[in-house]
């Protein structure tokens, strides 16, 4: 595992069940942290909620020993796998992932856009970042900074991308920025 300090902020990892429960994998990621320098705030381990139906006593062991590192920690997919939101109150988290699915349908949906709007307000009640995944256009950008989503991801802004792309994709969008290119955050 290859761990250095992004110049955008934050780098997320995607675990399983397995690599939650994985106690071994739990104490390398802490002792990477250390070892590289890199400020645990700059990463965050992403989980399903599918993830912590299987054991929610034990995953939340396991998120508390991540966030004891001062490691983020999102639920990803949210809105689309366990179907209560009791969870929320009891778990060690410090973001929602709101899944593609709720995404979709921003642009032409009103009822969509209600309940992502509902969605984005239980993320900001519990005090927790609110991302929007599966972002594909610059509407549904639109929508969600009306709605008041802090962060999107999707193929609006980029495929997913090896570090060294990603790098000079990062380094490009900046240049625009600077330039005030509105559409900077559209990958070319």
């Amino acid at each position: 595992m290859q761990i250095r300090s992004p110049p955008w902020g934050k780098v997320s990892i995607n675990f399983s069940v397995r690599n939650l429960m994985d106690d071994v994998l739990l104490e390398e990621l802490g002792q990477l942290v250390k070892q590289s320098g890199i400020s645990p705030s700059q990463l965050e381990v992403e989980v399903t909620e599918s993830a912590l139906v299987h054991d929610l006593f034990a995953a939340k062991q396991a998120l508390e020993r991540i966030r004891g590192c001062g490691i983020q920690v999102s639920i990803d997919d949210f809105g689309t796998g366990f179907s209560s939101f009791e969870y929320l109150r009891h778990l060690p988290i410090t973001g929602l992932k709101i899944d593609r699915a709720f995404v979709e349908g921003l642009e032409q949906d009103e009822r969509a856009r209600k309940l992502m709007a509902c969605l984005i307000d239980v993320g900001h009640a519990l005090d927790l970042q609110v991302t929007a995944e599966g972002v594909e256009t610059q509407g549904q950008h639109r929508i969600l900074q009306e709605l008041g989503c802090e962060q999107a991801q999707g193929f609006l802004y980029s495929k997913a991308l090896p570090v060294e792309e990603l790098l000079a994709w990062h380094h490009e969008r900046e240049r625009l920025l600077r330039l005030g290119d509105p559409l900077a955050i559209k990958h070319r």
